[in-house]
């Protein structure tokens, strides 16, 4: 909820409409600069006696804010006089009195001294309320003057008030809270110096905590100055505008978790003509405590950020035979994976879609949207399960989230009822107006095949290897007496093993099948518990023979949509690769990760195909512990060996063969000149 702030800005000249009035100045009253609400980096401080009230602010710089209430008997012109020491003439201050239009002025000349008086003073009109009124006070253009106090006179003009529809400013607990955030202080009280007394905290990430404005209005489609308001230490939020992509926001410290004064940062973002949702989440961490948000017109201009789908690249519709009761020759947009095409059932007001899957999924969540813009109510739709397409039962989400254009569900289910729940055939029943519009219906979960061998996956490439041999990883995983949950547990095809390790958010999983593949999909299976542990960030890499490791696919910000996913991750190689490395480098959270099952699907290399790339020169690899590096090259090659934090661990040049012991873990080396370099990653095991 917007709420009407309470600010003061006057403007430094005669704004707008001045007109001379006859009467002598009166002194209305004196505000001492230190005790005033300050936002840092400005701050009090204390040299002389001379000063008035003893002390001064400084520090001045952008991000400062100095914040006070006054009351006024009589609403009308005021002149506000600045007492400041300051030795560069290009710093001045803006004044804003309620939401009246700012007003700037610069010193009209220097002090001798940035910190000792004598002070000099600059003035300007503000139109001031009857009643208390809020005034604050921030340097302009960037950094402003050190101020000792305000004085504020009756003044001899006239200045007729405008009204400044910037900032808006948005209370943190009008927002719309979820997972753990809540309103405090809890028992109802305020706290002086906070914007509104109030503030959200307990922004938990394993709670998928986050809050939502859901209806910020802006006159015109541009460019706006985004101000966050915050307490507590120095944390990240992510921070998506409508369905653009997000952008990554760092907090500064303030004093404490609890009261003020808050700490500011602000970013630019744009924002669409009228209503636009704005949803702040942490990232890689708990968020700070929230005060306000404000937002500002701003001179500086980004360009309209890309549009970020909501639906998933991939889903088990894109494989399975769709039928409808009324296909328009739209049903296709269905499963596109793009909530920005759509089916229509032309002249009915519902719809009913069936998905015949390939084979039984255990179906834990699934997205529905009926259009980025449609008022459609699709949790009132209904997804129902069927082993042979003929008796059917409705499917009860367990946890449903707004993705803002459409819903994903998210279905609890556990190993033990597997065989039960899950089925190969589910159909859509969606409502609506004449014409009902589905965008987009994906479903997630995992396949579920009743094998004799207990093996509920299907078979991949590294299916008949023995693991125990052929595959390696750091960290093994936890283990103990009687039970396991090392790496071998990913190629076991099984949804009640996993691989799970501690005090570690990065890990490495090696694969050699021993002869060439070449690839045309990648799968990772989600845990059905603790989300946060989730990888977030990888790489998928091959091994060819000519061209050494070779990146096939990048996730960095990848989020699984539910518990037993298994999302796919499509490769289509035409190079042979003998070995594949999974290379984990962060999950979503948490000091453990996990992951259920990877799995490599391709076929045979036959020889035909892209020819492998030549080799910089220098080959890498690890063997007996120790990393070693051949210079095939007639000049010698320069090296770098850095630990997997980025830390530089050895350097140096080689000319033919060297080896260089190391203790267990990932390194990345760089080879080559200036002409060309090679980054390879090693594991010391």
């Amino acid at each position: 909820m917007l709420r009407k702030t309470t600010k003061l800005l006057a403007s430094c000249a005669l704004a707008i409409g001045v007109a001379p009035v006859a009467g002598a100045q009166d002194f209305v009253c004196r505000i001492e600069a230190e005790n005033a609400t300050l936002t840092p980096p400005v701050k009090v401080k204390e040299v002389s006696a001379d000063h008035s009230g003893g002390k001064y602010v400084g520090d001045n710089d952008p991000g400062s804010a100095i914040e006070f209430k006054v009351n006024i008997d009589k609403e009308g012109t005021y002149e506000f006089r600045t007492h400041y020491m300051c030795g560069d003439d290009s710093r001045g201050i803006s004044i804003r009195v309620q939401n009246y239009k700012e007003v700037t002025c610069k010193v009209p000349s220097t002090t001798d001294d940035w910190n000792l008086p004598q002070s000099k003073m600059m003035s300007a009109n503000v139109y001031m309320d009857a009643g208390e009124n809020t005034v604050i006070v921030t340097p302009y253009p960037n950094a402003g003057p050190n101020i000792d106090c305000f004085d504020i006179y009756t003044s001899k003009q006239v200045v007729l008030p405008e009204i400044n529809e910037f900032p808006k400013v948005y209370e943190a607990e009008d927002a719309q809270l979820f997972g753990d955030l809540k309103v405090k202080p809890t028992d109802g009280s305020t706290v002086d110096g906070l914007s509104g007394g109030r503030y959200i905290g307990d922004f938990n990430q394993r709670a998928n905590s986050y809050l939502a404005l859901p209806n910020v209005e802006v006159p015109e489609s541009d460019t706006y100055r985004l101000e966050i308001h915050s307490m507590g230490s120095s944390r990240a939020l992510s921070i998506k505008v409508n369905q653009y992509e997000r952008t990554i926001i760092r907090t500064k410290d303030s004093n404490n978790w609890d009261g003020a004064p808050a700490s500011v940062v602000s970013t630019l973002v744009y924002l669409d003509k009228g209503s636009n949702k704005i949803v702040f989440n942490s990232y890689n961490d708990d968020g700070p405590n929230l005060d306000c948000f404000r937002i500002y017109k701003s001179d500086e201009k980004i360009e309209r950020p890309a549009v970020k789908l909501l639906s998933y690249s991939t889903d088990y519709t894109d494989g399975a035979k769709l039928t409808a009761d009324n296909d328009s020759g739209t049903l296709a947009n269905i499963a596109d994976n793009d909530e920005y095409t759509s089916y229509v059932a032309e002249g009915k007001p519902s719809a009913q879609v069936t998905a015949e899957c390939e084979y039984p999924i255990l179906l834990t969540g699934y997205l529905l949207s009926a259009g980025i813009n449609s008022k459609a109510d699709v949790t009132a739709w209904t997804v129902e399960s069927s082993a042979d397409g003929k008796e059917w039962k409705e499917i009860t989400p367990s946890k449903t989230n707004d993705l803002s254009g459409a819903y994903l569900f998210e279905v609890k289910r556990g190993a033990a009822s597997a065989k039960a729940d899950s089925a190969r055939f589910y159909r859509l029943t969606a409502s609506g107006e004449t014409d009902v519009e589905i965008a987009e219906w994906q479903l997630f979960g995992s396949p579920w095949l009743d094998n004799e061998d207990g093996c509920n996956f299907p078979a991949d490439i590294t299916d008949r290897l023995d693991i125990a041999t052929a595959a390696d990883a750091w960290p093994e995983g936890n283990y103990g007496d009687g039970w396991s949950e090392t790496f071998h547990n990913l190629f076991d095809r099984k949804l009640t093993t996993k691989y799970c390790m501690a005090d570690t958010k990065a890990y490495t999983v090696e694969i050699d099948l021993g002869k060439a593949y070449t690839i045309d999909a990648y799968t990772l299976t989600s845990v059905d518990v603790d989300p946060d542990r989730n990888p977030k960030k990888w790489t998928f890499n091959g091994y060819n023979e000519q061209s050494g490791w070779v990146e096939l696919d990048r996730q960095t910000e990848y989020a699984f949509p539910c518990g037993y996913a298994t999302m796919r991750f499509n490769i289509n190689s035409e190079m042979g690769f003998t070995k594949f490395l999974l290379d984990v480098e962060d999950n979503c959270g948490s000091s453990y990760s996990q992951l259920l099952k990877w799995q490599i699907f391709g076929q045979e290399y036959t020889g035909a195909g892209v020819d492998p790339v030549a080799s910089p020169g220098c080959r890498v690899w690890s063997e007996a512990g120790k990393i070693h590096i051949s210079n095939d090259c007639p000049q010698a090659s320069a090296y770098s060996i850095f630990n997997i934090s980025g830390t530089l661990i050895r350097q140096g040049s080689v000319s033919s063969t060297e080896s260089f012991p190391m203790p267990k873990g990932i390194y990345v080396v760089t080879t080559g000149n200036e002409r060309m370099t090679n980054s390879v990653k090693i594991i010391i095991k």
